[in-house]
C-alpha cells in the first residue's frame, strides 16, 4: 500500500497522512514479528534463564519493533478518530496546525513510552520467538497509557456514530413532518433537507474518500 501511495498519483490513491502514519506504524509491528523468523534466536540464556534485550541482539530489535507499533498505532488510530470527529460533529476540517499537532502527538507520545517501557520495563522472551515486555512496570508504562488512548480512541469513534444517528434521525422526523404539512396543505411532497444533515453527508463522504 506504501509503495502504491508513491508510485501512483494521490487522485487514485486518496492517500492522507493520517493513513500512511497509520500504516508505517502496523509495519513495525510487522517487521518485529518478522525478525525472529529470519534468526532463529536462541530463546534461552541457560537452563532456567531467558535471553533479554541486553543478552540478544534479536530480542532486542524485535521487541523494540513490536513496542513502537503498538504504541504508535495505538495513537494514531486515536488522531484519526479526533479528526473525523471534529470534522463530523463540530463541522471543523483540520489545518496545517492539526497537521504538526498530529505529528508531534503521534511520535511524540509514543517515544516518550517506548524510552519508558524499554528502561524501566524491559524485554524478555517468554514464549514464542518474539521478545516481549517484562511484567514488572509494565501496567504503568505501557500496558495503562496503551488502554486509556485506546479507550479514548473508542469513546470518540462512538460519540461520532451517536452523532450521526442522532442527525439523521432527528431529520428524518423533520422531513416526515414536513412532508405530512405539504400534502395536506397544498397535494404536493416536500423535499427541504436541513443542513446539519448535509453537512454530515457531506463530511461522512469525504472522510470515506481519504480515509
Amino acid at each position: 500500500m506504501l509503495v502504491s501511495y508513491v508510485v501512483l498519483p494521490t487522485t487514485q490513491t486518496r492517500s492522507h497522512y493520517l493513513s500512511v502514519c497509520l500504516i508505517l506504524s502496523v509495519l513495525f509491528i510487522c517487521i518485529g514479528f518478522t525478525i525472529p523468523l529470519a534468526s532463529q534466536p536462541e530463546q534461552c540464556y541457560d537452563e532456567i534463564t531467558p535471553n533479554d534485550m541486553y543478552s540478544s541482539d534479536t530480542c532486542a530489535w524485535n521487541g523494540a519493533f513490536i513496542i513502537a507499533g503498538g504504541l504508535s498505532a495505538t495513537m494514531w488510530i486515536f488522531i484519526r478518530a479526533l479528526s473525523m470527529n471534529l470534522q463530523i460533529c463540530w463541522d471543523i476540517v483540520p489545518g496545517k496546525k492539526f497537521f504538526y499537532a498530529a505529528q508531534a502527538f503521534g511520535w511524540g507520545i509514543p517515544a516518550v513510552l517506548f524510552a519508558a517501557s524499554l528502561t524501566l520495563t524491559g524485554l524478555s522472551y517468554h514464549f514464542g520467538n518474539a521478545c516481549l515486555l517484562n511484567h514488572k512496570n509494565s501496567m504503568a508504562d505501557f500496558w495503562g497509557p496503551l488502554l486509556g488512548i485506546a479507550g479514548a480512541a473508542g469513546l470518540l469513534q462512538l460519540a461520532t456514530f451517536g452523532y450521526c444517528i442522532h442527525v439523521y434521525l432527528k431529520n428524518l422526523w423533520s422531513d416526515q413532518s414536513q412532508e405530512s404539512s405539504a400534502a395536506s396543505g397544498s397535494g404536493l411532497p416536500s423535499y427541504n433537507s436541513s443542513l446539519p444533515i448535509q453537512r454530515t453527508r457531506i463530511n461522512v463522504y469525504t472522510l470515506c474518500l481519504h480515509g
